[in-house]
């Protein structure tokens, strides 16, 4: 995170931002994100709290949200407002949360389950019939399937110059479409796409946990003055000292 600079504005004309990760974004492919989005003319400041899927940009108030929203969608991953966008020493406006798909509903995870349909064909007409075209076919398709968003995220490191798990399938399955072992690059891709599916869940889950928890925190607290008096501020507007 960048320190503010001297001849930059004061920090009571800055506004605080909270952005949220869409379901079925993944923060960790997108790179650096915090880099690209300090990059931004008026932002100050980028913080990414990757546990609770939440970006804070600080900015001098030019900067609008679908500027956010836009340079992180470059990168491959989906931002939203969240929460207040809380001015340091002002008000400003309360975005409203964009709601969530369903797990059922998500296109990513429709291709996995297109994928894994296909892959159980192929393995049974692999195995039932006398010829390994039709099977090889199938496996095929699996991979077109299951393999779209995992080539497309892998596609976007790329672009970024960066090495990710996700370009290693690729090149892997790649390999093994190459050497003639179609069947097994089809398995490899339903089980990465798989094992991406739960840790993304175990993901949500965690940030669905904090988020409960940041609800329970009070809105307003009592600021202590130098001269000891008291006063009631919202918490946004707090810092440190």
């Amino acid at each position: 995170m960048n320190g503010p600079s001297a001849a930059g504005p004061s920090a009571a004309n800055l506004v605080r931002a909270r952005f949220r990760v869409v379901a079925g974004s993944c923060l960790d492919c997108a790179g650096d994100v915090g880099g690209a989005l300090e990059r931004l003319p008026g932002v100050r400041s980028v913080e990414v709290l990757a546990a609770a899927g939440v970006v804070l940009v600080e900015h001098d108030g030019t900067v609008e949200a679908g500027r956010v929203e836009r340079e992180a969608a470059a990168l491959g991953l989906g931002l939203a407002p969240a929460g207040t966008s809380a001015a340091i020493g002002a008000e400003a406006p309360m975005p409203a949360l964009l709601a969530e798909r369903p797990w059922w509903r998500r296109p990513r995870n429709l291709a996995l389950v297109g994928g894994a349909l296909l892959l159980l064909v192929a393995l049974a007409a692999d195995k039932l019939l006398g010829t390994r075209t039709p099977a090889t076919a199938f496996y095929l398709a699996t991979i077109v399937a299951a393999g779209f968003y995992p080539a497309r995220s892998a596609l976007a490191s790329l672009r970024r110059r960066q090495l990710t798990i996700t370009t290693l399938l690729v090149v892997a399955t790649a390999g093994a479409v190459a050497l003639g072992v179609v069947g097994e690059g089809a398995i490899l891709v339903v089980v990465f796409s798989i094992g991406e599916i739960l840790e993304d869940y175990a993901s949500d889950r965690a940030r669905g946990s904090i988020r409960a928890l940041m609800a329970l925190a009070p809105p307003v607290a009592l600021r202590l003055a130098p001269d000891g008096t008291t006063s009631s501020v919202r918490v946004e507007e707090l810092m440190p000292g």
